[in-house]
């Protein structure tokens, strides 16, 4: 057999048992309520009415005594006709309310009998016989409850009819029957207090009882379940042990060790997986070790390339320097003849002499910065300077401290908020950024409005997103990809200086570091450039 139909069958009895121990629980829990409903409900009923019967009976004892009292009173002959008067009239009210307690008391009495015949018909044959007891004393107190009142209501009677003499016979008379009546109600209410306690007896043995066999079927479910509990542990550990071993020598490299696979359940299937796949661990650390000296000379080739390619890179280094310096002492000889040309001999020269010394001039300036921001291009792509956490209202201050000058000379007002991050970048490249930007909105500014700056920033999905907008000239939403462009210009020359290189080496660094530049503008509206830098870079 399975262990999964072991596993299924032992969860299945356990549930049987369960249900079983639940039904049981229930069933007992139920007799004990019926008992505890009878002490609860059916005979604290009884004992309600049955206290009713003695209290109201207590209070017509009161209003006898004091019928006594005032037809003692009224025998006296020295009696004022006012107090005799005041008497006759208080024996009247007495009167009245002998007659209401007579009926409340015959009330509660019937209330009695209705409630103990009730109580005949639930039961069996056994337990009626207590109850037809019952109502043997409850009649009895009928009896009693009824000579008391004809003595107790004559006595009242008697002196509303001004008859005052009372004989001692009829007094001994009225306490012999309210010692009767006394008498079969403390006999009712105790035939009733033993009624609750053979209730409440029941009631305790029928919890014992539930608690003995709740008790032995919880130990047989767990006996039981220990042993099935046992058995289908024992079926399984030995092979996990085996599996454990052998999984440590492959682990150690011995990919020849087989399972055992006699039985036909899911350690069997679980040892036949195995032994597959120590097959094809075996046949693919094969491979891996040829794999390993290929990836072993590659990495040798790959070091010499290396060592080539560094080799390269200073000979490309060398090479820039030359270029730039053997074309820049040209030009610094070309710039130094025309400006000799321009301070001495201009006012010698005709008007289109002068323009061309103008143009040599103009146009010397224009190449020395075009190969400057080629150094800078080739610098930027070839220098990775290290990361570091870096406060960016700092780079910042710096850009202003850089460029104090051209903000003077323009009156531009540069807006920067209060709360700037701590982001992880290359401090350098991370100042150029934003003096490129700053530096294009001033450049950039229309004539007859003072150039305003803003900077922005907010984290956003991840990224530090941060803003530099200005109210320039703007630019037309159809070349906002080609700005980033180098040596893309979309003014001339004797517009507006530079060599178009500078939006180009900001998108070069951003894309350095992971994130992304574009801009949001239409033209004569200000332009508004956004950029992002991962913020778990």
């Amino acid at each position: 057999m399975r262990i999964a139909t072991h596993i299924k069958l032992f969860l299945t009895l356990i549930l049987v048992l369960i249900a079983a121990n639940a039904t049981i629980g229930t069933n007992q829990i139920n007799r004990i309520t019926q008992h505890l409903h009878v002490v609860v409900n059916e005979n604290f009923n009884l004992v309600k009415q049955i206290n009713l019967i003695i209290q109201l009976q207590g209070q017509k004892a009161l209003i006898v005594e004091r019928a006594i009292r005032i037809s003692e009173e009224l025998n006296f002959e020295s009696v004022p006709p006012a107090r005799r008067a005041y008497m006759l009239n208080h024996a009247k009210l007495l009167k009245t309310g002998l007659h209401r307690l007579t009926e409340d008391i015959r009330g509660a009495i019937t209330q009695t009998q209705s409630i103990l015949h009730d109580q005949v018909q639930k039961r069996s044959l056994q337990e009626p016989l207590k109850y037809v007891e019952a109502q043997s004393f409850l009649n009895e107190v009928d009896k009693a409850h009824y000579a008391y009142n004809k003595l107790s209501a004559a006595i009242l009677t008697n002196i509303s009819n001004e008859s005052y003499v009372l004989s001692l016979q009829d007094v001994e008379a009225i306490e012999k029957s309210e010692a009767v009546l006394s008498k079969t109600l403390k006999a009712l209410h105790a035939h009733v207090d033993l009624l609750s306690q053979d209730a409440i007896v029941k009631t305790q043995q029928e919890r014992e009882l539930a608690v003995r066999v709740f008790k032995t079927s919880l130990l047989a479910s767990f006996v039981f379940s220990l042993f099935m509990a046992i058995y289908i542990i024992g079926r399984i550990s030995r092979p996990l042990a085996d599996l454990t071993d052998a999984a440590r020598k492959i682990g150690a490299g011995d990919f020849d060790v087989k399972l055992k696979t006699v039985r036909h359940d899911e350690v069997a299937d679980v040892a036949r997986a195995f032994n597959a796949m120590s097959e094809q661990l075996a046949e693919k650390n094969k491979k891996l070790q040829t794999q390993s000296q290929m990836l072993k000379e590659n990495l040798r080739i790959t070091e010499e390339q290396k060592k080539d390619l560094e080799k390269v890179n200073k000979e490309m280094d060398r090479f820039v320097y030359t270029v730039s310096h053997d074309i820049g002492a040209p030009l610094m000889g070309i710039a130094w003849y025309a400006n000799y040309l321009k301070k001495h001999a201009l006012t010698k020269l005709d008007a289109k002499s002068k323009d061309s010394i103008e143009g040599i001039v103009a146009s010397t300036d224009r190449l020395n910065k075009l190969i400057k921001d080629l150094l800078t291009l080739t610098r930027l792509s070839r220098i990775k300077n290290p990361y570091e956490k870096v406060l960016i209202k700092d780079v910042i201050q710096e850009v202003l401290d850089r460029t104090e000058f051209p903000i003077k000379q323009a009156k531009a007002e540069i807006i920067v908020p209060d709360e700037l991050p701590v982001i992880v970048c290359d401090r350098i490249k991370m100042g150029e950024i934003f003096y490129n930007l700053i530096a294009n909105g001033i450049k950039f500014s229309q004539k007859e409005h003072k150039p305003v700056i803003t900077i922005g920033y907010r984290l956003h999905e991840g990224m530090h997103e941060f803003s530099v907008a200005d109210n320039g000239i703007g630019i037309d939403p159809k070349y906002h990809n080609d700005v980033f462009t180098i040596f893309k210009r979309l003014h001339t020359y004797a517009e507006y200086e530079g060599s178009g290189a500078g939006l180009s080496i900001v998108k070069t660094i951003i894309n350095d570091h992971g994130g992304n530049i574009w801009v949001e503008s239409h033209e004569d509206e200000g332009a508004r450039f956004v950029f992002t830098i991962p913020e778990n870079l």
